[in-house]
């Protein structure tokens, strides 16, 4: 859905419209107004309108080629290029927060994340990378919370169930938490690359 703002011209497009080089026109008593200068300015807006909107989808479906290609550095000058056009972007924040954060660039991958899940319906995947970030930089609450919220809004994220058992083994929790947690993970996750050592882990805990 298209954001409010966008329907609505630049002030300044309005205002030169009608006031040319900043000064009203003097209107002849009882004249009638002329509505060709608005007719040929509201065409233009709408014209820009759909150019930058046709560049937005333009720029953000060159940064996905990339992305998948992992060409992420061609890809993050196209994502930000979207976001230039759109700051509302919620996709191109969202990739540009996955490339920063694989760049190690954690903090300035952090704002995008933010970003991306404040505009997102489907914020789970953003809540999960918050909580990524926090647990690398050691922030154990923080990344507690941002993995429940992943959980919450997205029930179907068990990787969240990972972090948070190995949170609540750090964090000096009872048994039983951190094997609720790597015991639902293991169940939805069969084919998890490491499960010989999660199974040790889980065995050593019961």
């Amino acid at each position: 859905m298209k954001r409010i703002f966008y329907l609505i011209p630049p002030i300044s497009v309005w205002f030169f419209a009608f006031f040319p080089y900043g000064k009203p026109i003097a209107a002849e008593p009882n004249a009638q107004p002329d509505r060709s200068q608005e007719s040929s300015s509201e065409r233009s807006t709408q014209q820009s309108v759909e150019e930058s909107a046709r560049l937005e989808r333009e720029y953000l479906k060159k940064g996905e080629d990339h992305f998948f290609a992992r060409r992420f550095g061609a890809a993050l000058q196209w994502f930000r290029r979207a976001i230039d056009i759109n700051p509302d972007n919620a996709l191109a924040h969202a990739y540009t927060g996955d490339i920063l954060l694989s760049l190690g660039e954690p903090d300035q991958a952090l704002k995008h994340f933010r970003v991306a899940a404040e505009l997102k319906s489907d914020p789970a995947p953003e809540y999960f990378r918050i909580g990524q970030i926090y647990y690398l930089k050691k922030e154990r609450e923080q990344s507690e919370q941002y993995f429940k919220r992943a959980l919450k809004s997205d029930p179907t994220l068990v990787e969240a169930h990972f972090y948070l058992g190995l949170l609540s083994y750090r964090m000096g929790r009872n048994r039983e938490e951190t094997l609720t947690h790597l015991k639902a993970f293991r169940a939805a996750r069969p084919d998890f690359t490491d499960k010989e050592a999660l199974n040790r882990a889980i065995a050593l805990l019961e």
